[in-house]
């Protein structure tokens, strides 16, 4: 499912048991976990008891135990792990070399997901594209929830802008709208993470509901591909003072 799907999918139904979010865009992976975390821990006290946090790939042993805890001050166990390597695609191997030996991490985790307590509920993440034709890909892809967390390119980021200024409130004005999106097709890769501070810099900034692009100018002013297109700019309006 791409984000959007996947967002509107949490809203229905009874949620999964498993969840893999993975790809090469944080942002949504981000935001796809707080929503999760929302929709099955919606008391934030109760997180305290409820949630298990891992930031790497643990031992599976040490997740073995996390995933057969039964809750004990709450009705639900929920298992957070980051950067879930054991879903990370594996090197191709060359023609000729000896096939490589099956995962046993990868087997086991796979016994322990088949076989969830009801009570237990394990959110994967990977901040890159996974292998989809891993058997423990295609279990959770059956099983539970898989978000696919791909970039945003220049010809597509106008979306997620929209979407973003309705969440916030504001809006922005044409030309301000303009120099934005040149500024992120001159971007070698778009980072809807930064993106995201910039506009939250610009709530901060002014508090009229339209951005201008003063106030774009001012937000973005740090970055070098700004710099270049305001030289550029200025160059092609034969503004020497500005150049």
């Amino acid at each position: 499912m791409n984000y959007h799907e996947f967002m509107a999918s949490l809203a229905q139904g009874t949620p999964p048991q498993i969840y893999l979010l993975a790809g090469e865009e944080s942002y949504y992976i981000r935001r796809a976990e707080e929503a999760i975390l929302r929709r099955l821990l919606p008391d934030a006290a109760e997180r305290a008891d409820a949630l298990i946090r891992y930031e790497e790939m643990p031992a599976i042993d040490a997740l073995a135990e996390s995933l057969e805890t039964a809750p004990f001050f709450t009705d639900k166990i929920v298992v957070l792990v980051h950067d879930a390597a054991v879903f990370r695609a594996g090197k191709k191997a060359a023609e000729g070399d000896t096939p490589a030996p099956k995962d046993a991490a990868a087997e086991r985790l796979l016994s322990l997901l088949t076989n969830l307590l009801p009570t237990t509920y394990v959110v994967f993440t990977l901040n890159a594209k996974p292998d989809k034709r891993r058997k423990l890909y295609q279990t959770v892809q059956k099983a539970g929830r898989i978000l696919e967390s791909e970039p945003v390119r220049p010809w597509n980021v106008e979306g997620w802008l929209n979407e973003r200024l309705r969440e916030m409130g504001r809006s922005m004005q044409r030309e301000a709208r303009t120099f934005f999106l040149n500024v992120v097709g001159m971007m070698q890769t778009i980072s809807l993470e930064f993106l995201d501070r910039q506009l939250e810099k610009l709530t901060l900034y002014t508090d009229n509901k339209q951005f201008t692009e003063a106030d774009l100018r001012a937000a973005f002013s740090e970055m070098p591909e700004v710099s270049v297109f305001a030289l550029t700019d200025a160059v092609s309006a034969r503004d020497i003072r500005r150049a």
